[in-house]
């Protein structure tokens, strides 16, 4: 939302400038990033290896930790086995597994899926071919063969048939094989948790946004109307609670991911290797901030100052006024109205929702990509800045639709102006964070079209572009005309009346754009 920062619309235009040149940016940055994959494996893919084979090494190129069936091996026999024993590195991104027996002669496959710490599953598969060791009079023969041939002629080596190489042969040995090619088909990810995970995200971004730019709307805007400064702050509580339930949902998404699949998610090991990743403990720091800043905002609501201000109106009928004496009739009425000094964001409220932000930079690409403190305090400001802008803007149009169901006075200047300096400054941090991450999430422009996470960040930028649009068209055209306007009830067409309908449309532009966010916390980057 524009309006009119300083209480001046002049002081906008570098503002809004600003934000544009940070949108533009956003097409011509070149960025780089070290993503989480696999990266080799011991013995490589399609390798043949003399001799029984003790460990597999996997290694990655991010943190890894099993997930769903974890390591499972076919070996030579045809039998499934898991490893008797993994162990990790100290930054797990390599994996030694330990086979007792060890696997013998024979076709290998060997099948892994593992969970980034931002909760993406991945998951892959790769064959060898164990041969028995030779013994050493086959190898001497294997030797004198060698000699042998080094003697004979260029010629007759040439017109000799060359073999496949390994490669070749293994390839081919695979798909005689059905068994074997059957299991080195990745598991697909389970259906549903990444949808469940999404939902849960998508109420914890829309309740973190609207409880804190409902309380900073409060405490700024709003100010001393008591009536709707308690409006705000029940709304501020209802949001809050919602957190730890968009938390929950989230959580569940996670162990069914780590699980592989719906059943046994409440296994107490499961629960508890899933809380201890970088998502779990995200997931539970966010329902305890929420649970705090609900506690918070509902302790300032009790606490709220009463003050009563009187005003005479000049349109209405005399009031009677009744004493032991007799009765007196005033020729106007007397209005009383509830004003507050009380409706300051309380510390409390200010460190919750500090955790609260802080929350969103264990999980999602915060965890996985760039420099973790630079990522993360990247993430926080453009997480802040989002819900400050968004949730004023919900509560800008809970308050204008308030006032006009009780047929109040819209006063929709005095409100634009106040919340226009926060509003500015927030999309302004919001755009340059965000231009900031990307450059940190994507490799190159080019995945802004070819990879999911691109695909909707564009989404994104088109329902944030529309918002911003609105609020443009806000200073431009309907701020000037409720300067000029006199103070009335509001009327149907009036430009009260389309500041309400303008707000109402960036209000849902927001929402849409706190739903791709959410999306896009799990969607792939590659």
């Amino acid at each position: 939302m524009i309006y009119g920062p300083c209480g001046q619309r002049r002081c906008v235009k570098p503002l809004f400038l600003l934000f544009l040149v940070g949108f533009l940016s956003l097409l011509s940055t070149t960025p780089a990033a070290a993503h989480t994959g696999f990266e080799s494996s011991d013995p490589e893919d399609g390798a043949v290896v003399s001799g029984a084979v003790s460990e597999v090494t996997l290694t990655f190129s991010g943190p890894a930790d099993p997930a769903g069936e974890g390591f499972v091996v076919l070996d030579g026999s045809g039998e499934l086995r898991e490893p008797t024993e993994f162990q990790p590195n100290d930054d797990r991104t390599q994996w030694t597994l330990e086979f007792v027996p060890p696997l013998s002669e024979g076709r290998i496959g060997l099948r892994w899926t593992v969970q980034a710490p931002d909760a993406h599953p991945i998951s892959g598969s790769l064959s060898f071919t164990v041969r028995a060791a030779a013994s050493q009079e086959e190898s001497l023969q294997s030797s004198a063969a060698e000699g042998s041939d080094a003697g004979r002629g260029d010629e007759q080596r040439a017109a000799e048939p060359s073999e496949p190489n390994s490669e070749s042969r293994i390839s081919s040995a695979v798909e005689a094989d059905e068994d074997l090619a059957e299991f080195l088909k990745v598991v697909p990810p389970v259906y549903g948790a990444g949808a469940l995970s999404a939902l849960g995200r998508v109420i914890a971004f829309a309740a973190t946004a609207m409880a804190i730019g409902g309380l900073l709307f409060a405490s700024r805007v709003v100010r001393d109307r008591r009536p709707e400064v308690v409006v705000l702050l029940n709304v501020v509580v209802g949001s809050a609670m919602l957190v730890p339930l968009g938390a929950m949902v989230d959580f569940v998404g996670l162990l069914v991911t780590a699980n592989g699949g719906w059943s046994g998610l409440w296994r107490t090991g499961l629960v508890d290797d899933v809380a201890y990743t970088d998502s779990g403990f995200a997931v539970y720091l966010r329902a305890v901030a929420g649970i705090g800043l609900a506690a918070a905002a509902l302790l300032q609501l009790r606490n709220l100052p009463l003050h009563l201000s009187t005003a005479v109106g000049g349109d209405a009928a005399g009031t009677a006024l009744g004493s032991e004496a007799g009765t007196a009739t005033l020729d106007r009425s007397i209005d009383v109205e509830e004003r507050t000094s009380g409706s300051r964001m309380s510390p409390p409220a200010v460190a919750s929702a500090a955790v609260l932000v802080a929350s969103f930079s264990f999980d999602g690409h915060t965890v996985t990509e760039g420099n973790r403190w630079l990522t993360s305090a990247a993430d926080a400001a453009h997480v802040m800045a989002s819900s400050i802008w968004a949730g004023g803007v919900l509560a800008f149009a809970v308050v204008l639709r308030r006032r006009r169901r009780l047929r109040q006075q819209l006063s929709g200047f005095e409100l634009a102006v106040r919340f226009s300096v926060v509003a500015t400054a927030s999309l302004v941090v919001a755009a340059v964070a965000g231009v900031a991450l990307t450059a940190v999430i994507l490799d190159q422009p080019a995945d802004l079209w070819t990879t999911e996470w691109g695909r909707l960040l564009l989404v994104k930028v088109g329902a944030v572009a529309v918002a911003a649009g609105i609020g443009g068209y806000n200073h431009f055209f309907v701020l000037p005309s409720l300067e000029s306007d006199v103070p009335s009830l509001d009327s149907a067409g009036g430009a009260s009346s389309r500041l309400r309908t303008t707000v109402t449309i960036e209000a849902i532009a927001l929402l849409a754009v706190i739903a791709v966010s959410a999306i896009l916390v799990g969607a792939s980057s590659q």
